[in-house]
């Protein structure tokens, strides 16, 4: 009698959040396992800038768009998901949408590539623009002086 052993796949979502004005706003990240294993099955995590566009977000300097972090996801048997929750930080910076990623690497009794990262899209609250009152009030189809 053959037995096989079946060592579920790896996998982390695509996560969007808005950065917010002040404070933290989580980017909750959901890792998966394709199917329930019969041990533990571990990874290692770490964020990284996303260092192939534009818009990549940083964790350094005088304003960091997020505070970087690394650890180790945990499945017990059975499990099929875990979250990993990066700190998004708010600010009131006029900047374009910013990505960073969450890499995935070191699997135990689970599989997945050398490397597997996500993105995640921060979007930036739109500044309250400012806006000129005509003295005296004029009909809203003119423009003030």
């Amino acid at each position: 009698m053959n037995i096989t052993v079946i060592t579920p796949k790896l996998s982390i979502d695509d996560v969007t959040v808005t950065e917010g004005d002040t404070g933290m706003t989580p980017a909750t990240f959901t890792v998966s396992l394709s199917s329930p294993a019969a041990t533990e099955v571990r990874v290692d995590f770490t964020t990284a800038d996303y260092p192939m566009a534009d818009d990549a977000a940083t964790s350094q300097g005088p304003y960091p768009d997020y505070l970087p972090d690394s650890g180790t996801v945990v499945f017990g048997p059975r499990e099929t998901s875990q979250t990993i929750i990066i700190d998004v930080v708010g600010d009131l910076v006029d900047e374009q949408d910013e990505s960073f990623t969450v890499m995935l690497s070191n699997p135990v009794n689970g599989r997945s590539s050398t490397m597997t990262w996500r993105r995640s899209a921060l979007t930036t609250s739109p500044l309250p623009r400012a806006t000129r009152a005509c003295r005296p009030p004029r009909p809203p189809s003119s423009r003030c002086p």
